[in-house]
């Protein structure tokens, strides 16, 4: 599962524990893991990247689910402009995409 805050996956684990995330709490353990997809996955959130985003999820996260809260509204655009990516659901707090995998 992808997210775009690190402070949100323990709100999403709560409901639901069978997902994996990419990070988790703090930031820290994502730098220490692999600063290279630390600095992708910052670039990403921030809607500074020029790779198509449903390429980016599937292979370089290597997900199809995320979620981000509302105030990311550049990657939101980003997130609307692919054609393999669609928002399944959206509120005030934020919404939650879905990004298709390229036909095998």
């Amino acid at each position: 599962m992808f997210t775009c805050n690190w402070s949100t996956p323990p709100y999403l684990f709560y409901g639901n524990h069978r997902n994996r995330y990419l990070v988790f709490l703090d930031p820290t353990y994502m730098v220490l893991w692999n600063e290279d997809k630390w600095k992708l996955w910052t670039a990403f959130t921030q809607g500074n990247i020029v790779q198509t985003p449903s390429y980016l999820l599937n292979k370089g996260f290597s997900t199809e689910w995320g979620f981000c809260e509302a105030h990311y509204k550049r990657l939101r655009e980003l997130l609307v402009a692919d054609p393999r990516v669609a928002i399944v659901f959206e509120d005030e707090d934020g919404f939650t995409f879905r990004a298709r995998p390229p036909a095998e």
